[in-house]
């Protein structure tokens, strides 16, 4: 199991920089069958700039079934769960 933190991944950074960053550290535990814990903690907002390059990106490689099955988030508000729901279901219905 691993748990990244996603302000830490995020601060300071242009967010296809750090879209990019989770891309990889996804990428690299999905590929090994682990469980992935997303910290939500701390991150103010989920730009499509971000959520392009990391989650659409790994529904690309992996399908959606990637991130229901392996993916869990922590200490996600309402609001986040509701965009990252809306942005999932809008990468879906754009590859079908």
């Amino acid at each position: 199991m691993c748990k990244v933190s996603l302000v830490e991944i995020m601060q300071g950074r242009p967010y296809p920089e750090s879209g990019k960053e989770l891309y990889d550290i996804l990428d690299r535990f999905l590929s090994d069958e682990h469980k992935i814990i997303l910290d939500m903690d701390g991150v103010a907002s989920l730009p499509s700039m971000f959520l392009n390059v990391s989650l659409g990106k790994i529904i690309d490689k992996y399908g959606v079934g990637a991130i229901n099955g392996k993916i869990e988030f922590a200490h996600i508000s309402s609001s986040q769960a509701r965009r990252i729901t809306e942005y999932i279901d809008k990468v879906v219905q754009l590859t079908k």
